[in-house]
């Protein structure tokens, strides 16, 4: 590796990134990041950067610092900013940049941004870009070189600001704040509101706080919001987009203030989640990261640049690339298996050709008949005689790789392990963190992760289990004792799961890992890195599943969305295409009663299956570049239509997913339809692909479906 020679710092700095470029703008001491797409470097106005423009008139107009942390202690920002954000804290202030340098690295770059303060504290502020990814990561760490411990409450993963850095003042009314909420069974939607209407613009005088924040506290970090940010700018033709590494509490802020908007975030702050750290002297401490892009287009333009950075990423296990077909049987079975009922299922499922089949919930020993036992592992024997392994001798017998379901992570109050392992057992206040009958081992004790190699890991490994789906069904809420502040207390705690999650897979090589949390509620980048596949909702049997997974085409990879496609004998045909339709929107799994469908059903799946092997090169590698929810609002009384639109990379073929919810005829302009043709079609919606638009005829009953194969001639 070679280290560039420090530059000498400039009040203006560029440095190109594959297609995008960051502008590093030092003023007043002060260093400031904005990142565009390349081809705007010309229309930057510098005005803007340093605030120039502003500060003969208004003298308390001040640069925000790309380096965000707060201090106990410290003096606030002014203009009213005291328990709205932590923000431009004089530690941040304090903090100068002294160098900067632009380090090669075996698949990138990284710039590194060196500061310092007058207490014998250092910060680094690192960007990093990856070969032919036009999205960056960014970090920082604060290290104390003093002789005092300070306590640190707030360090954000990233500081943007300066937006929109080709006009002096914002056209708000033109710039549109995009993020999108999520809750059970309801994951993704999106909420678009201008920055006018969230107040995000300048007062008469320039002074105050504008602010617009989304978060979450606990261990569920995708319950209440994604952790995403996008800004459109109309106007100027470009989407900012942003997301944050957030495996338990996080916040993301737009900011106005002094004449510009910025978007900050990392780990909840004190103010959001109760963070306090102690820095000792000679520690270091290290954010998660952000992913940051800007993209000369829309919303989807940028949130593809942000999963080509996660594809990049994610550490896929062997055989995954393929995107195999997978088998859950819990939409049948609901928990009441046994080795007698699986065999039928089992036998059917490698009849149709499927790759996975996974057994969840239930195979192990219950002390009380109404809900699971969690925290003991220990097969039930009546459901199992000759155990679990000849389970997944049966599934490799039939060409099929075996999974087994989990829930490690809590504990129920009639397992021998609550009473065995009580002193392992996540507290807060001194008492014990109760949601319902759940309780939580704690990751940092030794015992726990001994408990679990041996219930876990020994046993996927001694009887044959190649994919393990990880569920997670409750919150521990703000944080935990065992550390400095309930929130550090959480935040190390989840660091020991995450430890966990990585020694399954060294322990077991090659192993798919599903990361689950009642569906959706862990969607973020750490999590997902980690994982193969992830759960994208617990809407497994009803219409609004093609909607959720709609909405997720706007943050993460289609390859590691896996959707269910519930299938039940009593279903229509129109109703049984509909349902494995809307689970071609990602990773095809089927669950319900494939044992015993009709001829017409039976025919329905096998020909599914082999239209959604034509189509996974698209749905693994391709950008989605066209998504109108048309009519959409209400979930539960669902009406209106969807039509997405995937490209390969190389735009020699598509895949066009076309849903009907209410059976309504409708036009739809597709405007990168234009020059592609269907070659091959699933499903029976009366949907017709002319060039430039779909056309929703009439159809006899709601919830219908057609998804065509285009190629470009």
């Amino acid at each position: 590796m070679t280290t560039q020679r420090t530059r000498k710092l400039k009040p203006l700095t560029l440095y190109d990134l594959g297609n995008l470029t960051a502008v590093y703008s030092t003023a007043d001491g002060v260093m400031s990041l904005t990142v565009i797409p390349k081809a705007y470097r010309d229309a930057i106005k510098p005005e803007k950067l340093d605030l120039s423009f502003m500060k003969d008139k208004f003298k308390h107009v001040r640069t925000q610092s790309l380096f965000q942390i707060h201090l106990r202690g410290d003096t606030g920002a002014n203009g009213y900013s005291a328990g709205l954000s932590m923000k431009n804290s004089a530690s941040s202030y304090g903090f100068k940049p002294v160098s900067q340098q632009k380090i090669p690295q075996k698949d990138g770059i990284d710039i590194v941004t060196e500061l310092k303060n007058d207490t014998g504290l250092s910060g680094t502020h690192t960007l990093r870009y990856k070969n032919g990814i036009d999205a960056l990561a960014c970090f920082c760490s604060v290290f104390n070189g003093s002789d005092k411990t300070e306590v640190i409450e707030m360090l954000a993963s990233f500081n943007v600001s300066n937006m929109s850095p080709f006009d002096t003042e914002n056209d708000t009314d033109n710039m549109i704040l995009h993020h999108m909420l999520s809750h059970w069974s309801s994951e993704g939607r999106l909420v678009s509101n201008t920055l006018t209407e969230l107040s995000l613009e300048d007062s008469w005088s320039c002074l105050g706080n504008r602010l617009f924040r989304i978060g979450q506290t606990g261990s569920m970090p995708a319950n209440g919001h994604l952790p995403f940010m996008a800004l459109e700018d109309k106007k100027n033709g470009v989407t900012y987009a942003f997301s944050i590494e957030c495996p338990d509490a996080w916040q993301l802020e737009a900011h106005h203030f002094n004449c510009g908007i910025s978007f900050s975030g990392g780990r909840a702050d004190y103010n959001v989640g109760h963070f306090a750290r102690e820095l000792r002297p000679g520690e270091r401490y290290t954010t998660d990261r952000a992913f940051l892009t800007a993209a000369a287009g829309d919303l989807l333009a940028a949130a593809n640049r942000l999963t080509d950075y996660y594809a990049a990423e994610t550490d896929f296990a062997p055989g995954e690339d393929e995107l195999p077909i997978l088998y859950n049987e819990f939409c049948y079975s609901w928990g009441k298996h046994s080795m007698a009922t699986l065999r039928p299922l089992i036998a059917a499922a490698a009849k149709f050709g499927i790759d996975y089949f996974i057994t969840d919930a239930g195979w192990f020993k219950d002390n009380q008949s109404n809900r699971h036992t969690n925290g003991d592992w220990e097969v039930d024997r009546e459901k199992f005689p000759n155990g679990i392994g000849e389970l997944a001798e049966e599934v490799k017998k039939h060409g099929m790789l075996p999974g087994l379901w989990f829930e490690f992570e809590s504990v129920t109050e009639d397992s021998d392990a609550y009473t065995r392992l009580n002193d392992c057992l996540l507290r807060r206040d001194g008492k014990i963190v109760s949601h319902g009958h759940r309780v939580f081992f704690d990751f940092r004790e030794a015992r726990v992760i001994a408990h679990l190699r041996d219930r876990v890991i020994g046993l996927l490994k001694d009887n044959g289990f190649s994919y393990i789906k990880i569920d997670y069904n409750d919150n521990v809420g703000v944080g935990v004792d065992g550390a400095f502040s309930p929130a550090e207390g959480l935040r190390r705690h989840i660091d020991g799961v995450l430890n966990f999650f990585g020694e399954i897979k060294r322990e077991a090589p090659g192993i798919v890992l599903e990361v689950c949390a009642s569906g959706g509620m862990r969607l973020e980048p750490r999590f997902l890195s980690i994982s193969s596949q992830a759960s994208f909702s617990d809407a497994h049997a009803v219409p609004q599943a093609a909607v959720i997974a709609g909405n997720l085409h706007r943050y993460m990879q289609p390859r590691q969305m896996q959707i269910w496609a519930t299938l039940k004998t009593e279903y229509s045909a129109l109703k049984t295409e509909f349902v494995l339709g809307a689970a071609m929107l990602g990773r095809y799994c089927i669950s319900g009663d494939i044992a015993n469908l009709n001829a017409e059903q039976a025919e329905l799946l096998h020909e599914s299956i082999r239209f959604y092997r034509a189509i996974r090169h698209i749905i693994r590698d391709g950008d989605t570049v066209f998504l109108d929810q048309h009519g959409v609002s209400s979930y539960r009384h669902l009406r209106g239509c969807q039509t997405v639109l995937r490209l390969a990379k190389d735009k020699k073929s598509a895949v066009l997913y076309t849903y009907n919810f209410d059976g309504a005829a409708r036009r739809i302009a597709v405007p990168p339809l234009s020059g592609y043709k269907p070659v091959r079609a699933f499903g029976s919606g009366t949907i017709d692909p002319a060039d430039g638009s779909v056309t929703y005829a009439p159809c006899r009953e709601p919830n219908s479906c057609k998804i065509f194969l285009l190629d470009l001639f």
